[in-house]
């Protein structure tokens, strides 16, 4: 009697699947300094004209960049905080976000350069870090019009107030399809389960 046939293990799916493009960019500590440079600058315009190179280089599509970017700017934006050290940083990139000792060591570097003009930023301007401040949202349905007569759709329409380091709000609006609203919300049961273990 023949055994049945084996079937093929899937790979493990990534928690973190903004970052997994990034393991092995050549150009990472390239990304990490626009990342920092972002965190005290706060320019988006500037950001996103940056990472379109980097995109091209790696043959990678912008907005894929652009998500991972903004990923690692949580990511880094927490070890600031947190006052991490080099090697600290280190070991979280290796340990929990699965990097080589290679990636994870050029980025610790690069974070490391980087360090002392986003401090001297924060010192100087005050905490221009930018904070969480308020959530709005509501729920819409598009319409068809003369131009597209595709079915309505319901969309998801966040308003995210943002503090900035001169203690004003700043309002940002984002809208979304349903099937990302859902993603969304996926990412931050992720981020609730790991500040859960955290705590632990």
């Amino acid at each position: 009697m023949s055994s049945p046939p084996e079937v093929p293990l899937r790979p493990r799916k990534s928690q973190y699947p903004q970052l997994d493009l990034l393991r092995g960019m050549e150009n990472l500590n390239q990304l990490v300094a626009l990342v920092m440079k972002f965190l005290h600058d706060k320019d988006h315009d500037t950001l996103a004209a940056s990472l379109q190179p980097i995109a091209k280089q790696n043959d990678l599509e912008f907005r894929s960049v652009e998500e991972a970017a903004y990923t690692l700017e949580g990511i880094l934006k927490e070890a600031v905080e947190s006052k991490l050290s080099k090697k600290e940083v280190v070991n979280k990139f290796t340990s929990k976000y699965g990097f080589t000792a290679m990636a994870a060591s050029m980025l610790g570097e690069e974070y490391q350069l980087q360090l002392k003009p986003v401090l001297s930023s924060v010192f100087n301007n005050g905490l221009s870090l930018n904070g969480f401040a308020n959530l709005d949202w509501k729920l819409g349905v598009s319409v068809a019009s003369k131009q597209s007569m595709s079915a309505p759709s319901p969309f998801v329409q966040l308003r995210i107030g943002v503090e900035k380091g001169n203690s004003a709000i700043e309002y940002h609006a984002i809208e979304m399809s349903i099937p990302q609203f859902y993603h969304l919300l996926a990412e931050m049961e992720i981020a609730k389960r790991h500040m859960t273990q955290d705590k632990l």
